[in-house]
């Protein structure tokens, strides 16, 4: 589900563990509302929600901002942390973890001395203070936190602006640099998918897929950028769709579209290749658009995938001879078609679909 941010003034916070990636909504410091709160007026912003993660933080790391004041400063800690649930986590262990977050990409005047450093050295304490001041003051420990990463955006949210933004630093390796940065896919294309040119060869994939009855559950597009294709692929198969990318940057512009085309049949997540085993159980069908060169070794990484998969369409770049490439940061080389045949006809079956320039688009699929 794809939530949708409103406004309840009735409610002072807004717990980040009811939103899934990709959810929109207004933290509850944002928000003026009668009672105790740390707004002195309304925040004309809204945040999306784009990565999790779990940490051990030292607590000090850790502001709060769960506070008016911050307990640090002059308040009274044994009012927060109190010895009986110090005693408690000593015997126990810390059951739940805090929840932080993550959102200030400029200097931030929302909170004027509240946020000691909005640039994000440290990340705030959203909930569970209590156990965070219990930790700090009484074990002497580090704590168990469940990070959010949000991005601000302003309202009422221009989703095409939101998504042609390079943003900052980051949300991108080290070898993305300014020129890298742009979008893959245009605005445009998620409305006229038919403009992107591996629009034909992709349609003609699915309808072989369709034709043949061939394995189609869930499925996971490996290299999906801004998740185009995955939308696509979810489209043309019926079937639930996770795409995953190296950079984080791809992603949060990948959720953006999603919510703007209101895409709950797609999912998103930044992940390194290495751990690419976690989001492979359960899935029946892959996609792997111009990856195979990005790989030392591609008939290692195509193996990996078929212990899961049952059905993948596969582009891949050719030369006559393997080629290596020396003046791209992520590319290794460029194998010859009888390499990547031999591998297919090693895994199963595979149908050649047809070819745009260097690339030649492929349907492989497990013997029933």
């Amino acid at each position: 589900m794809i939530h949708t941010y409103t406004d309840n003034r009735d409610i002072q916070r807004i717990d980040p563990n009811q939103c899934d990636i990709g959810s929109l909504y207004k933290p509850w410091y944002f928000i003026k509302l009668e009672h105790n709160t740390s707004c002195p007026n309304d925040i004309n912003k809204i945040c999306l929600l784009y990565n999790k993660y779990q940490a051990r933080l030292r607590t000090m790391d850790v502001a709060c901002t769960s506070y008016r004041s911050d307990p640090r400063h002059g308040e009274d800690l044994v009012n927060h942390a109190q010895a009986h649930l110090a005693e408690a986590m000593r015997t126990y262990g810390q059951i739940n973890p805090i929840i932080c977050t993550e959102h200030y990409d400029e200097p931030s005047t929302f909170l004027p001395g509240l946020i000691e450093d909005p640039g994000l050295t440290k990340r705030h304490c959203f909930e569970g203070h209590h156990r965070l001041i219990t930790a700090e003051t009484f074990l002497d420990r580090e704590i168990d936190a469940e990070v959010c990463q949000l991005l601000d955006m302003d309202l009422p949210i221009n989703y095409k602006n939101e998504y042609n933004q390079l943003f900052n630093d980051r949300f991108w390796s080290s070898f993305q640099q300014s020129h890298h940065r742009v979008p893959w896919f245009e605005w445009q294309s998620f409305i006229e998918p038919s403009r992107e040119s591996k629009y034909l060869s992709l349609k003609k994939s699915f309808d072989f897929i369709k034709e043949n009855k061939l394995y189609r559950g869930p499925g996971i597009d490996i290299g999906c950028g801004e998740g185009l294709f995955t939308q696509l692929a979810s489209t043309e198969l019926d079937i639930p769709m996770l795409g995953i990318d190296l950079e984080m940057g791809r992603i949060v512009r990948a959720l953006i579209a999603r919510h703007y085309n209101n895409r709950s049949d797609t999912t998103f997540t930044c992940t390194n290749w290495n751990n690419i085993d976690q989001f492979l159980a359960g899935k029946e069908f892959a996609m792997l658009l111009s990856v195979l060169h990005h790989m030392p070794d591609p008939v290692a990484f195509m193996k990996k995938i078929w212990r899961h998969i049952k059905t993948a369409i596969v582009e891949v770049r050719v030369r006559d001879t393997y080629t290596p490439e020396n003046n791209h940061p992520t590319i290794v080389g460029y194998q010859t078609i009888d390499y990547f045949e031999t591998l297919f006809k090693a895994l199963g079956n595979y149908h050649y679909v047809q070819s745009i320039g260097d690339r030649r688009f492929y349907v492989l699929w497990k013997p029933y």
